[in-house]
């Protein structure tokens, strides 16, 4: 199931016109390798624009697309609506890996002769981390910058999140005595971060643990609920782990867990004689 690993997220306020001899895009860099299975962009259609392409390269030092198309996907005029902002997915034919810190960029063209028809990609004047990108030449030459921010999701398929916690998510009764964590990872060798405590107050106990087990030794608070996640390390990027919780048992009144004691006396007189203690 892909999930969105890259994005620019706003509400647009202002389009440009991509046509023949002006191209836009952006860079993105994943801070995780991740197979790229789609990307979605915000658009719409103004007269005649044709069919509009997306095309993945590598962008180099100078956030500028460099080499060879890596992928490309068209979308057809008539599948492209003429409401703004419309989301349109460009799906690949087959799913592009990505590798962790290189930076990408992506790339729209359309065949649209002019302003007037022409694909109208939203995008809003706001600085971003990423490189907005453009070119007045049909891509002969590039221009970069952060002060303008293009409205894209890319999403993919990757190292998942780690699952089937033990205790199980929101387990109730877990002794006082510690607690052994542990974990599935479906690619093992990964390392991880635990974090743990109270709910609330969860804090990182473990860094670049190699084990998908742990164990927490230190005595647990009775009825007290904890919380705990684990985050997988891949290259310089962290697959976020979902936080789950346990609750610690309770401890009982002594009316309920307790019974009295009677102390047995002997008399010489052969009858006997008890003292409640």
């Amino acid at each position: 199931m892909s999930e969105k690993y890259n994005y620019n997220e706003f509400t647009p306020t202002s389009t440009v016109a991509v046509y023949t001899t002006y191209r836009t895009g952006n860079t993105f860099t994943p801070t995780a390798s991740y197979d790229l299975d789609y990307i979605i962009i915000k658009g719409s259609r103004l007269g005649n624009c044709g069919d509009v392409d997306l095309d993945i390269y590598e962008a180099d030092v100078a956030h500028k697309p460099t080499g060879g198309s890596l992928a490309n996907v068209q979308i057809a005029q008539g599948d492209i609506s003429t409401d703004a902002h419309t989301e349109i997915t460009f799906t690949l034919t087959a799913a592009l890996s990505l590798t962790v810190g290189q930076e990408y960029a992506y790339v729209i063209k359309s065949a649209g002769a002019n302003v007037t028809n022409s694909f109208l990609y939203s995008r809003k004047i706001v600085a971003q981390s990423d490189y907005y990108l453009y070119s007045n030449d049909g891509g002969g030459t590039w221009l970069t910058g952060q002060i303008i921010s293009s409205w894209f999701q890319a999403w993919g398929t990757g190292d998942t999140k780690v699952d089937t916690p033990s205790p199980a998510d929101a387990a109730v009764g877990q002794q006082t005595g510690g607690v052994d964590l542990s974990w599935n990872d479906d690619n093992p060798g990964d390392s991880y971060d635990i974090y743990f405590g109270p709910t609330g107050s969860m804090v990182l106990i473990a860094s670049g643990h190699g084990e998908v087990t742990y164990s927490y030794t230190a005595a647990l608070t009775f009825e007290q609920e904890y919380s705990w996640k684990v985050d997988i390390n891949i290259g310089g990027g962290v697959v976020t782990g979902d936080v789950w919780t346990f609750t610690v048992e309770g401890f009982l009144p002594p009316s309920t867990n307790l019974s009295s004691i009677k102390r047995l006396i002997v008399a010489s007189n052969n009858e006997l004689w008890y003292e409640s203690v």
